[in-house]
This record gives C-alpha cells, structure tokens and sequence, in this order.
C-alpha cells in the first residue's frame, strides 16, 4: 500500500528539530514514500531536502492553513486507500496539522515534542493557550517525546497520561568513518545555539581560566550564532582567552561531521552531542540552564536524555571533566564508547517505529474560540511579514 506524509513546519533554520525533520524526510523519500513537507518560507536547511519531497511554501498565509477550503485548494489530497500521515513537530506546527489532518480526514497523526521547553518556556504569547489546549485535546497515542526528561513539561500544562505517552529518542543517520585525532593539545568545540538556556560555553570559559593557570595548552572554538554571542565575547575577554577560545560563527549542516572531527572533545547537547559521539569524539553533555555541570560523557548517560535535567542523575563539573581527558588512550577510550552509545540513535531503527504502531487520530471535542482564531491568524500573519522582510534586508 502506498505511503503519503505531510510534515508541517514554519521553516527549516538551522536547529535541532529542523535537521531532525531533513533527515526524516530523506528516511521517508529513500524508502520510496511520498513526502510533502508545508512551510512558510525557504530556510536555511530546505536545500538539504531530497529532490522528490513535494515542498509547498505559503509565505505568511502559512497560518490560513487552518481552514479546510483553503488547505484543501492548495495541498493536494491524498487518496484515502492509501495509508497517509500528518507529522508536526512544535506548539504552531501542531495546530495546523490538526486543522489539516480534520479537513483532509487524515487519520494517522503524530506530533514529536523534541525539545525540553517547546510547551512550557518557549510557548509564550498571546496564543500560549490555544496551543496549549490544541496539545492538551489530543490522545496519548498522537505523541511522542524523545526521552524522559521532556515528558516532564507535559505534567506542567496540565496533560493525564504522560506514563502511557511513547518515547522515540532523536534519530540520527549513523555516518561513515571519519578520522579522528586524539592526540596532541586539547582541543575543544561546541556547536549549538548561542542562547539563554544553553549557558555551558561560559562554564566552559571559565574552567579553562584556571587550566590555564596551571601551563595547560589547549583550544576551544565556538560554532554558532544568537542572543548571548556578545555575553560569551564579553566572557572570553574578562577570563583573558582571546589568544584560546574563538568564536567561528555557523557552520552548514552538511559540513559538520568534518568540522568536528578536527577536535578531540565535544562540549553540548541535544543532537549535535550525539551526532559527534557518531563518528568517535569524546562527547561531554551539557546540562540545561546549568553553565558548570554535566551528566558525564554520552556513554554515561542513562536512557534518551542528552542535556534535560533529571533528579536520579548525579551531576559533576565541568571543570574536572576537562582535567581528567588529557591523554591521547583515555580520549580514545572515552570516543569509542559515546561512539557506541550513539548507535542508539540510529534513524533506521527508530523512525520505522514510530509509524509501526496505531497513531489513528480520532476527533476530538475541542474546539478553538473564536477569538483564538481571531488572535492567532493575526499575529502569526504579521509575524511571517516580519520574518520575511528581516530575511530579504
């Protein structure tokens, strides 16, 4: 039987969720399905897309969506004797895909919630409980989290039946050798966002004033760009470390298993953490909202979670991690191990999975107000004309 998927995203920038959807779409495509990614706008990550994913661009009437006559105009409708799904994967994304999957009676639904504040700390604004309460309607067996840390912000907003809602940990596609260095000075890179909640490049900085206190010689370049950019510059000049810790800025998706493996250790989280350990670097987690602390290196970790606090996990420091992974052998001791560990991960294993099980949406009773609809079409409307003035200056 034919496969239809309809994967619903504002717009593919470089971050976490955006190369887990290009790497699902390739999954999907590779394997002879058809994919339809909706969006508003091309983003940074779209060319990485396969040539055969149908991609429908709407510009800022990406939130008309909602409405059945106009979903149904310009998306193509899938034939109901094939077996068709509705994939979506934040707060905005999901409530159009509700929308989308009532009109066009598409009954196998799914919305990933693949990052810890997606609900809580990142929903903000005036349409904080229409999202709220689209996510809150929806059966267990529609959503998936991608490890235990991240089903805690469904306590939060108030859903019952966290314990029966499945876990998918974030898939990667395992890549092909790639050589590392273990040897010679330390030399450190981390690659993610510069922002609030990812504070450890200033935990980082700041272990590194004392190592170099004691002669240690060692490197630490920064891939990334956003708000706390100039904190960290500001950091890295009152801890005096021009001269060893660099800023290099973003780097292309495509070209980061060769960027790293220039290193011989990865600080971060989330899938950049895990895609390092890949390919052998010794990959230390990160801890959200924490500058010093760390669960250990990957192959530490218990279950999924890469970076989400957890009270049954005993933390250390930053500072004495750094330390103890000054030898070539116990750098390539620790690389194959998190190497290891990351095969956990595999896209071939997981993704198949979440498709092979019963993700029937039923309808449900809730319905948005009126003036939820009304708020909602025009702030995300004018937010999109923002957007796409602020790309084109």
């Amino acid at each position: 039987m034919k496969k239809n998927f309809y994967i619903i995203f504002k717009t593919l920038e470089l971050g976490g969720i955006e190369t887990l959807i290009v790497r699902l779409c390739n999954f999907l495509a590779d394997r002879g399905h058809e994919v339809h990614f909706i969006t508003s706008k091309k983003g940074t990550l779209t060319k990485l897309l396969p040539q055969n994913v149908k991609i429908g661009y709407f510009g800022a009437f990406y939130p008309l969506l909602i409405f059945a006559k106009i979903n149904n105009f310009f998306i193509k409708k899938p034939d109901p004797n094939d077996e068709n799904y509705i994939i979506s994967f934040n707060p905005q994304s999901n409530f159009i895909a509700m929308s989308i999957a009532k009109s066009m009676k598409i009954r196998n639904f799914v919305t990933g919630v693949y990052h810890p504040q997606s609900l809580t700390k990142l929903n903000t604004g005036p349409n904080k409980k229409l999202y709220t309460d689209a996510f809150l309607s929806l059966n267990h067996k529609n959503i998936i989290a991608m490890n235990e840390g991240t089903k805690k912000q469904f306590t939060e907003i108030g859903y019952k039946n966290v314990f029966d809602i499945d876990i998918f940990p974030l898939p990667i596609n395992i890549p092909p050798h790639h050589k590392v260095d273990y040897g010679g000075d330390l030399r450190i890179v981390s690659v993610g966002r510069l922002v609030e909640f990812k504070s450890y490049p200033i935990g980082i900085i700041r272990a590194l004033r004392n190592m170099k206190k004691e002669g240690i010689i060692f490197h630490y370049h920064i891939y990334g760009e956003g708000s706390q950019k100039d904190i960290i510059k500001e950091e890295i000049r009152n801890n005096g470390l021009e001269n060893e810790v660099e800023l290099k800025g973003n780097i292309e998706y495509s070209k980061f298993h060769h960027t790293v493996s220039q290193y011989n250790l990865f600080v971060g989280m989330g899938t950049a953490a895990v895609e390092a350990a890949s390919i052998g670097i010794p990959t230390l987690v990160a801890l959200i909202d924490s500058p010093d602390k760390t669960y250990g290196f990957l192959h530490e970790q218990r279950g999924f979670s890469v970076g989400e606090i957890e009270n049954r996990v005993n933390f250390s420091n930053l500072s004495s991690e750094l330390k103890n992974i000054r030898t070539k052998n116990n750098r390539k001791k620790i690389g194959e191990k998190c190497k290891q560990h990351a095969l956990k991960f595999s896209a071939d294993k997981i993704i198949p999975g979440i498709f092979n099980r019963d993700i029937r949406h039923e309808p449900t009773p809730w319905t948005p107000k009126k003036i939820q609809i009304i708020i909602f079409l025009i702030t995300t409307f004018l937010a999109n004309i923002v957007g796409s003035r602020s790309t084109h200056k």
